[in-house]
Order: C-alpha cells, then structure tokens, then sequence
C-alpha cells in the first residue's frame, strides 16, 4: 500500500489517526474565520478574559464559559464589572468565587455573602479585598482560618487601633 493511497495521516504519538480534512493545516480559511467570529480554544479564550481591553460583551459571555479557568480569569480582570462580579460570587468553583472576592469592584452584598464561605480560600479573597467594608473585617478576624484572621488585620481598611486590639489577642 503506497503512501498516496492511505486517507489517514500516520498515527501521532499517543494519538489517533484523523482524516486529512480534520487535520490543522487544512481548511485555513474556515478556522481563520471561525477564530475571527468565535474564539474557539481555551488558550484564547482565557487570554481574551485577562485582556483589559476586551469588549465589555466578550467579557460577559466569558463570564459564563464552560471552563472554571476563564471564568477565574474574568474575574481577576480589572475592568470586570460589579454586575458580573455578582455572578462569579454563585460560581460551583471555589477558585472563581475567590478571585470574584478579591476584586475591589466586588459588591459589599456579595462580600458579605462570600465572608461566610466554606472554602477558607474564598474568606481569604475577602480578607484581601481592598474595598472590603469595616464589618466584615473584624468578622473575619475572628475567622478559625488563622491565614484569613491575618489578611484581615492587615487590611488597609482596618483601624490601627481595631488591628492592634486583634494582635494583643493573638498572643
């Protein structure tokens, strides 16, 4: 049997044998123009969510992608608005509620909702939050996760005098 007369490409290392029409140097023109309407690969995808010059619409149909990497990215994104700060903050993932936490444009509502959450690494994204308002604080110093009592006592937003009350009793 020739080479000219096999359909399928040799098999790749690891992989299966795909017909000539699937392989990515066939077709250009269609997968050009599909990139240009649609961004197809994950790579792209999340590179297009921590773009601070994304279109604020890209932004909201990243936020509600598939992968939890590209929501998370959305979320870390300095131009993410409250709006899809809000739906971040009800992700499934832990990872994305917490960079939905951290983000100083994060809604006090929200913040006050993702305080109590049972991941610790989301109390931390509150914790650090630069916008995070005086009663949350000193509730989460009073967290049972020490790294989450600290981020708080540290926080900008925190009184000298609330911080050193905090330390005296850590002792």
């Amino acid at each position: 049997m020739g080479s000219g007369s096999n359909q399928y490409q040799a098999k790749p290392k690891g992989g299966r044998r795909r017909p000539p029409a699937l392989l990515p140097s066939q077709d250009t023109d269609l997968v050009q123009s599909s990139r240009r309407t649609l961004v197809l690969y994950l790579s792209e995808r999340q590179k297009a969510a921590e773009d601070p010059n994304s279109a604020p619409a890209l932004l909201v149909e990243l936020a509600r992608d598939q992968s939890w990497d590209v929501r998370q990215a959305v979320a870390w994104n300095d131009i993410c608005a409250p709006a899809m700060l809000e739906q971040l903050a009800e992700d499934k993932v832990g990872l994305v509620r917490r960079a939905a936490a951290w983000h100083a444009a994060c809604p006090p509502s929200n913040l006050e909702q993702l305080a109590q959450d049972p991941v610790h690494l989301v109390r931390i994204g509150v914790a650090a939050n630069p916008s995070c308002p005086l009663p949350i604080l000193e509730r989460l110093l009073r967290d049972s996760d020490r790294q989450v009592a600290q981020l708080a006592a540290n926080n900008q937003n925190l009184p000298p005098a609330t911080r050193a009350m905090w330390q005296l009793t850590r002792v």
